[in-house]
């Protein structure tokens, strides 16, 4: 896919635009990722929707200006770009620090994206037992061994034992090219509380989780039904494709199979190397 170039205030925001029909579909990837991460659901799903998958700046093909990188700068970036673009209230798609990013108030204004789709992400403050992690891992970033730290991060953390060889050499070594103001800066802003608290989601939502995730099933409703709403709700889809509604059986999610019922069996029919990019 071709990429296109948007000018933000001096700054070039990369992206791939491609494909037509309703409903519109922007992708937002992860930490020190990029739009190639998507791929394979660009492609699948540009067979039938529009389909935008942005370089957050920082990232990938777009500029790299020397300042910190935070979810507030992300979140505006991505909200002037669906602008930009003229997306009709898409369906925003965010993984790990692009769910983050999904789930912030200025970015779930009902009047400029329709749903949410937040894929192994924080959704709420980790909690204390993972404040010493958080500070070994900020403060590896921020040393002259970041990458060594990076890609033990990533080792760690994104992959299972038999995930592809191939494909964790591929993930590691893009993931552990970006700068090291990147690195630090933006993942202690995903980790970063002020934009982790609770609180209702005014669009549908919906979960999907990794088999990786480092959280149980009996945490999982606990922890994210905090983020659902009364008149909205959220759902989670496991990583064996079960979904679950986190939110109590009365809560309703407005247009919900009219805006999933396309997406979910797509993606339940995706191999485990397609769902990771």
């Amino acid at each position: 896919m071709a990429l296109k170039t948007a000018n933000r205030d001096g700054i070039n925001l990369c992206y791939v635009d491609e494909g037509a029909g309703d409903p519109p579909l922007l992708f937002v990837h992860r930490w020190c990722c990029a739009h190639s991460h998507w791929r394979d659901q660009t492609s699948e799903f540009g067979l039938t929707n529009r389909v935008v998958a942005v370089d957050l700046r920082g990232h990938g093909a777009s500029d790299k200006p020397d300042q910190n990188y935070t979810i507030g700068g992300f979140v505006d970036d991505v909200a002037w770009l669906i602008g930009k673009t003229g997306l009709q209230r898409p369906v925003v798609i965010g993984h790990s620090m692009g769910g983050v990013i999904t789930c912030q108030p200025r970015a779930q204004a009902p009047k400029s994206i329709r749903a949410a789709v937040i894929v192994d992400s924080p959704l709420t403050p980790m909690g204390p037992q993972f404040e010493p992690i958080r500070q070994q891992i900020s403060a590896g970033l921020r040393s002259p061994q970041y990458q060594q730290v990076a890609s033990q991060f990533i080792s760690n953390f994104l992959f299972r034992e038999d995930s592809p060889a191939a494909l964790r050499e591929e993930v590691i070594e893009g993931m552990t090219s970006a700068s090291q103001r990147v690195m630090h800066s933006a993942i202690e802003s995903t980790f970063d509380e002020q934009y982790l608290q609770p609180g209702s989601l005014p669009v549908p939502a919906l979960f999907a989780r990794a088999a990786t995730l480092p959280v149980t099933e009996e945490q999982l409703p606990g922890s994210h039904s905090r983020h659902g709403s009364a008149d909205v709700g959220l759902r989670a889809l496991r990583a064996d494709g079960a979904a679950t509604r986190v939110q109590p059986a009365s809560a309703r999610v407005p247009g919900e199979s009219a805006i999933y019922g396309p997406l979910v069996p797509r993606y339940r029919g995706m191999s485990g190397r397609e769902r990771l990019r």
